[in-house]
C-alpha cells in the first residue's frame, strides 16, 4: 500500500467514525420516506456510475491487453486496487439495499447510523472509483504497463510461476507478458519503451538469478532462464534487426551482458552458457548486410566478453561451453558468407586475441591441469558420448577447437571468393601466443597437437596452388621447444599424431559440444603435389634448447646443433 492509498483509508475510516458519532448524538431523523428515497437513489446511482465506468474500463484494458499482451488482463484483474474498488461499490449498494429493508423496523438512532454510513461509502466508493480509473489510464500507456509488470515480478512470484510453469506446460512463463509487450513495442518502433522494457528484463532475470544461486540442471528456475535467455531474448533482438532498430537490437545484446555478468557473479556454470548460447547462435543467424554487422560485431564482443570473464572467475564449464559453441557459430557464420557480404573483423579478434587470452588466464591461474592424450584433447568436451574431462580441461580443449574451426572457415572462405576474411599475419600470431601458455603449463600432448595445427596451416599456405593465407607465418618453430618440437615432428612422421583432424572438417557442422569431432572430412587442398607427411620430410626445423623464445631470436650454436635437420 503506498502513501496515497494509505492517507485515503486513514481519513475514509476517520470520516466515518466521525459521522457515525454525529448520527447517534443528533436529534434529527428523516421521515421513513425521506430516507428511503436518499437510500433508493444512492443505490441507483452507484450501481449506475459503477456499470458504466467499469464497463468502459474493461473495454480499455482489453484492448490494450490486445495491443500488448493478452496475459495482461489477467494481471489488472488481479490488482489489489481493482478489488478494493469493486469490493467498496459492493458493501456501499449493499449498505443502502439493507437501509431500505430496515427503514420503519430499527429505532431512530439506528436509522441515522445507516444514513450516514451509505453517505460516506458513497462519496468513499466514488473517490475510490476515480483513483482506479486514474490509476488504470497510467497503466494501459507503454510505460505504465511495463511499470505495472516490473512491480510483479518478485523473486517470490517468480519462482513461483517458474515451478508452475515447469509443471503445466500451460501455464505461462513468469518473464511472458514482459517478452509480448516488449515485442509490441519493437513492432510500433517505440524505442523508449522498448529500452524500458529491456531494462526490466535485465534486471528481473538477473534478480532471479541472485535469488536462487546456482540452480540445477532442468530445475523450474534453470528452465526459465534457458527460455528467457537461450531462446526469448535472441528472438527479441531479430525482431529488432527486422525493423530495423539497430539500437535496439545493440540493447537487446547488453541486457543479456547484463544477466550474464549476475550469472558469473554467481558462479552459475548453466545461466553462462544459456547467455552465451543464446548470443552466440545470432551470429550466424542475423542476416549479411552491412548495416547488420555492427548488430553482429556486438553479438561477438558480448559473447567473448562474458566467456573471458567466466574464465577470470573460474566459472570454467560456462566458460568451455560458451569458447566452444563461440566458435562454431563464428565458423558457421563465415561459410555462410559470399563475397558481396559485409566485412566483419570480429572473427580477427577473436583468433588473435580472444582465444589464446583463454590459455593464458588458465595459465595463470592456481589450476592443476592434468595432460591428455591428443585424441582425448580432440574430444574434451564433456558429453554422453565421450570420456569425461575436468571443466579446465573442457575449456583448453574447447579453445583449440574453435580456433582450428574458425581458421578452416576462414582458408575455405577465401579459397571460396579469393578475398581475405581475417588478418592472416595476426591469427599467426594467435597460435604462436596459445603455444607460449601452453608450453608454461607442461601439456607437452596439447601442445604437440597446436604446434603440429600450425604446421598444416603452413602447409596449406605454401602447397596451396592459389595465392592463400598471405602473410601467415608459422612463428611456432622456433618457440616450440626442441622437446616439444621433435616430438611433433616424428609422430607426424610415423602416424602417432594427425593434427589434420579439426581443420579437416566441414566448419559449422553439428554441434561440437555434444558431438566432438564429428561431420563431414574434406581436407582443403584436393589432389597435392605432396602431403602433409611428405613436405613435413622436406623440411628444415630449428627449435630453440630453452622452455621459452621470442620472435625475431636468432639461433644460438646450441639450437643449430641440437635441431633437426628432417
Amino acid at each position: 500500500m503506498n502513501r496515497r492509498s494509505l492517507f485515503f483509508w486513514v481519513a475514509f475510516i476517520g470520516l466515518w467514525i466521525a459521522a457515525i458519532g454525529i448520527a447517534i448524538f443528533s436529534s434529527h431523523t428523516p421521515n421513513q420516506q425521506t430516507a428511503r428515497s436518499i437510500l433508493s437513489t444512492l443505490a441507483r446511482v452507484q450501481a449506475g456510475i459503477f456499470a458504466i465506468v467499469f464497463s468502459i474500463v474493461i473495454l480499455g484494458v482489453r484492448l490494450s491487453a490486445s495491443r500488448y499482451s493478452p496475459r495482461l488482463a489477467k494481471s489488472f484483474s488481479s490488482d489489489s486496487t481493482y478489488r478494493v474498488t469493486v469490493g467498496v461499490f459492493a458493501f456501499s449498494i449493499a449498505i443502502d439495499i439493507f437501509g431500505l429493508f430496515v427503514v420503519g423496523a430499527v429505532s431512530d438512532a439506528t436509522l441515522r447510523v445507516v444514513l450516514a454510513s451509505s453517505g460516506i461509502l458513497a462519496a468513499g466508493s466514488f473517490v475510490s472509483l476515480y483513483g482506479f480509473v486514474n490509476q488504470i489510464l497510467e497503466r494501459t500507456t507503454p510505460e505504465g504497463i511495463l511499470s505495472h509488470i516490473e512491480d510483479k515480478l518478485t523473486p517470490k512470484s517468480m519462482l513461483e510461476e517458474a515451478e508452475l510453469s515447469a509443471d503445466d506446460a500451460a501455464h505461462p512463463d513468469p518473464f511472458q507478458t514482459l517478452i509480448s509487450v516488449i515485442n509490441s513495442t519493437i513492432e510500433e518502433h517505440d524505442r523508449a519503451s522498448s529500452a524500458l522494457g529491456l531494462s526490466i528484463f535485465g534486471d528481473r532475470v538477473s534478480a532471479l538469478i541472485e535469488q536462487n544461486g546456482k540452480a540445477e540442471e532442468d530445475s523450474p528456475v534453470d528452465q526459465t532462464i534457458e527460455y528467457v535467455c537461450k531462446d526469448q531474448l535472441p528472438l527479441i533482438l531479430e525482431q529488432a534487426v527486422n525493423e530495423e532498430l539497430t539500437e535496439t537490437a545493440i540493447q537487446s545484446t547488453e541486457t543479456a551482458g547484463t544477466i550474464g555478468e549476475a550469472a558469473i557473479k554467481e558462479d552459475s556454470n548453466r545461466a553462462v552458457e544459456h547467455v552465451v548460447r543464446g548470443q552466440a547462435g545470432l551470429i550466424d543467424n542475423l542476416p549479411y548486410e552491412t548495416n547488420v554487422e555492427r548488430v553482429r560485431t556486438e553479438v561477438i564482443e558480448t559473447s567473448q566478453e562474458l566467456v573471458s570473464a567466466a574464465a577470470e572467475n573460474q566459472v570454467y564449464t560456462g566458460s568451455a561451453v560458451g569458447a566452444r559453441f563461440l566458435g562454431w557459430t563464428a565458423a558457421s557464420s563465415i561459410m555462410k558468407r559470399d563475397i558481396e557480404d559485409g566485412r566483419n573483423q570480429s572473427y580477427t579478434s577473436l583468433l588473435i586475441r580472444h582465444f589464446p587470452s583463454l590459455i593464458s588466464t588458465v595459465a595463470e591461474s592456481d589450476m592443476e591441469v592434468n595432460d591428455l592424450t591428443y585424441h582425448q584433447w580432440l574430444r574434451a568436451q564433456n558429453s554422453e558420448h565421450v570420456e569425461p574431462v575436468t571443466p579446465v580441461e573442457q575449456l583448453i580443449g574447447s579453445v583449440y577447437g574453435s580456433m582450428a574451426e574458425l581458421t578452416s572457415a576462414a582458408i575455405r572462405y577465401e579459397l571460396k571468393t579469393g578475398q581475405q576474411i581475417v588478418r592472416w599475419e595476426s591469427v599467426a600470431s594467435g597460435w604462436s601466443s596459445g603455444l607460449d601458455s601452453l608450453s608454461q603449463m607442461n601439456l607437452d600432448e596439447m601442445a604437440q597437437l597446436w604446434f603440429g595445427t600450425t604446421l598444416y596451416l603452413e602447409y596449406i599456405a605454401r602447397e596451396s596452388s592459389s595465392d592463400i593465407m598471405s602473410g601467415f607465418d608459422s612463428y611456432g618453430r622456433h618457440r616450440v621447444t626442441r622437446d616439444i618440437g621433435e616430438e611433433t615432428v616424428e609422430k607426424i612422421q610415423d602416424g602417432r599424431l594427425d593434427p589434420t583432424a579439426r581443420i579437416d572438417f566441414i566448419p559449422g557442422g553439428v554441434d561440437p559440444i555434444k558431438h566432438p569431432l564429428t561431420g563431414h572430412k574434406t581436407p582443403i587442398l584436393q589432389d597435392p603435389d605432396r602431403t602433409f607427411t611428405e613436405w613435413i620430410n622436406t623440411q628444415p626445423f630449428i627449435f630453440r634448447g630453452r622452455r621459452f623464445g621470442r620472435v625475431g631470436e636468432p639461433p644460438t650454436d646450441e639450437d643449430l646443433d641440437g635441431g633437426v635437420n628432417q
